[in-house]
């Protein structure tokens, strides 16, 4: 997600597979498998403190650069994903809808960071392959051939 808010013209979609849109929230979404005594020490050595860091927490959490974002965007997070829970592509969906940006949204019921189930990641190769298609490939070729 940074890299649709650091080079806006660069890309013409992006995808968000269970991706971190607010640094912050790691150390406050107390449901989080890195929650707690864990971000307390390991991660205020990988992210900042966020008691006295705020100015870099605000840098680098794509949400808080949503109103950059110009690409529309394939977002996908797992139902039960304790690393980087719901909350995190539900914030940045709302905010990219509120602002008018296309998003495709997938919860993958009953999978945590990352997909184990077969089936789902057929279903997840199948959607990538259509949303990149649409914007960057064949079809987006076709498209622009058609105007």
């Amino acid at each position: 997600m940074y890299g649709l808010v650091k080079n806006p013209d660069l890309y013409k979609c992006g995808i968000n597979w269970v991706g971190v849109t607010d640094v912050k929230m790691l150390f406050t979404v107390n449901w989080s498998d890195v929650a707690g005594p864990v971000m307390d020490n390991i991660g205020t050595k990988m992210h900042g403190d966020p008691k006295t860091d705020e100015a870099y927490f605000k840098k680098v959490s794509a949400i808080e650069h949503a109103d950059k974002i110009k690409a529309p965007v394939l977002m996908a997070y797992g139902s039960e994903d304790r690393r980087v829970p719901l909350i995190h592509g539900e914030k940045m969906r709302d905010q990219l809808l509120k602002q008018g940006n296309t998003v495709e949204w997938m919860v993958m019921t009953g999978e945590g960071h990352g997909w184990s189930k077969e089936s789902n990641n057929i279903k997840w190769g199948e959607a990538v392959y259509r949303f990149i298609d649409r914007y960057i490939g064949q079809a987006a070729g076709s498209k622009a051939a058609q105007q």
